[in-house]
């Protein structure tokens, strides 16, 4: 209301608009916070990323490449780039994706997290089990959270189902924003048909926005 054209509430306001389930809505919001500042790599990540959450991953590239054009330290760039080449059935880019991000910032458990997904998608499980050991030091050492192990786990599928559901249980608990995306995120389409799974999603809205938990 008192600025239409500012860039970063327009790209944020389109990832709210995707989890009221308004796509379309999500996706010009964000194409238009991008012409009003192009050279904002947190506007190209942003619309990139409201295209993978709708499922448009070849149409995320682009955006989210622009980002990282924009600043090649930016490691959520590189951690969005790894998501669209999984989700492009690219399993072994998205490694070289999050390789990439972790050499520039090696302390970070979202690019750690996503790397565990890969090697397990990719097969090679012992390396896999080892970031989760890794991922599980960290979170004994400081926080870590839930979501993310969530994320790590899914890679092994109906191996590690049980740590996949107690992560998103634990998530919710923590009011993790990555719960706001949970419908959209492509990671846990193999527990969509799972009553516990269900629960989780129906639980997490309310839990999300009913307020700041007591101290």
């Amino acid at each position: 209301e008192h600025n239409a054209d500012h860039a970063s509430t327009l790209a944020w306001r389109a990832v709210a608009q995707l989890n009221r389930g308004d796509a379309d809505t999500a996706s010009a919001l964000a194409a238009r916070a991008t012409e009003l500042e192009p050279l904002s790599p947190m506007t190209h990540l942003l619309r990139g990323w409201v295209l993978l959450l709708a499922r448009r991953p070849a149409d995320a590239k682009a955006p989210l490449s622009k980002a990282r054009e924009l600043d090649g330290d930016f490691t959520l760039a590189h951690a969005l780039l790894g998501q669209q080449a999984e989700a492009m059935h690219d399993a072994a880019g998205a490694l070289v994706h999050y390789d990439a991000g972790l050499q520039r910032s090696p302390a970070s458990a979202l690019l750690l997290a996503h790397r565990v997904r890969a090697l397990a998608l990719l097969g090679r499980t012992a390396e896999a089990r080892a970031a989760v050991r890794e991922l599980t030091d960290r979170g004994q050492r400081g926080y870590v959270r839930a979501y993310l192990f969530a994320v790590a786990h899914s890679g092994f599928a109906e191996s590690d189902s049980a740590a996949v559901l107690a992560a998103l249980e634990r998530a919710v608990g923590e009011r993790d924003l990555g719960i706001a995306t949970l419908r959209h995120s492509a990671e846990f389409d193999p527990w969509r048909g799972d009553a516990r799974f269900q629960q989780i999603e129906r639980s997490a809205g309310p839990k999300l926005w009913s307020g700041r938990p007591r101290r």
